[in-house]
Formats: C-alpha cells, sequence, structure tokens
C-alpha cells in the first residue's frame, strides 16, 4: 500500500500566521533546484524532520519551494496542494480528488502537485473548479531522492492578478 503524505500547508499552519502576504521581501527566484537563493525572509516552516516551506513574489510571478520531500519516491512521495483567495467569492471547499477538504477561506485559484509526475493549475469558476492545464517546464522544478527540493513559478496572470494574496 502506498503511503501518501498530502502537505496543505498553505492552507492551515501558514494561514494563522500569515493571512495576506506583507511581511516578506520580494526576490526574483530561479527555477532550477538550488534554494540558496532564497532570502531568509522568504523561509515561511521548517518542521522538525528538516522539511522548510518558501515563499516569495515579485511583479511577475508568485514563488513557492519546499525541500526535504522526495517527490518521486511512489512510497513515501508526496502530494502539495496550494489555494488562493484572490478575490471576492470562490469555494470553501477545496478540488475534489475523491474528497473535498473544507479551506480556512474562500479560494479563487489552487494548484496540486502529485509526486514528480503530475501539477495542474485550477480556477473556480463560480461552480465548480476547473483545470487550467500544468505550469510550463520552465516554471517549475520538482526533485528526486538526490535533490529533495521544489521551486515553482505561479505567474500572477494564472491567478487573475490580484491586489492582494491570501494563501
Amino acid at each position: 500500500m502506498r503511503a501518501t503524505a498530502v502537505f496543505i500547508v498553505t492552507l492551515f499552519c501558514l494561514q494563522a500566521g500569515l493571512g495576506f502576504v506583507a511581511a516578506m521581501t520580494p526576490d526574483t527566484i530561479t527555477i532550477d533546484g538550488d534554494v540558496t537563493e532564497w532570502s531568509s525572509d522568504s523561509e515561511m516552516a521548517l518542521d522538525d524532520n528538516a522539511v522548510t516551506y518558501y515563499s516569495t513574489w515579485d511583479d511577475d510571478n508568485f514563488y513557492l519551494a519546499w525541500t526535504g520531500t522526495d517527490w518521486a519516491d511512489s512510497l513515501s512521495g508526496a502530494d502539495l496542494f496550494v489555494y488562493f483567495n484572490t478575490s471576492e467569492g470562490g469555494s470553501v471547499l477545496s478540488k475534489d480528488w475523491g474528497f473535498a477538504h473544507t479551506l480556512p477561506f474562500s479560494a479563487d485559484y489552487g494548484f496540486a502537485l502529485e509526486d514528480s509526475t503530475y501539477n495542474q493549475k485550477f480556477a473556480f469558476d463560480g461552480t465548480a473548479w476547473q483545470d487550467q492545464g500544468p505550469l510550463p517546464e520552465s516554471d517549475i522544478y520538482v526533485g528526486w531522492a538526490d535533490n529533495t527540493v521544489i521551486e515553482m513559478a505561479i505567474p500572477w496572470s494564472a491567478i487573475g492578478s490580484p491586489t492582494s494574496l491570501q494563501f
């Protein structure tokens, strides 16, 4: 049986402490699997297993990085779900992946990474979540056993070009 950890860190852990992104220094990030360029201000969470979550932004993209998980391992690999509240309205239920979670806010956009083989942007159209296609290869880096890093650049235009953001 495949053990899958579902990480919804941006939904529950960060929501309580961060809300709207305002406390970080914006940086432009090269999506290459190397987190040394991420500033200490962009480190949002670190757990006892040395799993670290980063986020920052620039004029064009919202950036996420995650270290410490072998995304390609079929036994211990993980899934990552990120939801964004960019406007009034949205859905308080996540996209249904066999079951739906209740979100701590009404989300308009989301992103899913399943293991190292699948990623998908999606948007809530007022009735249901609609797939918007994967991030281009140049905007996502998914690590493996020897490099347990994921980095991604989510273009602002892919999440409605918001003037504020809750994630």
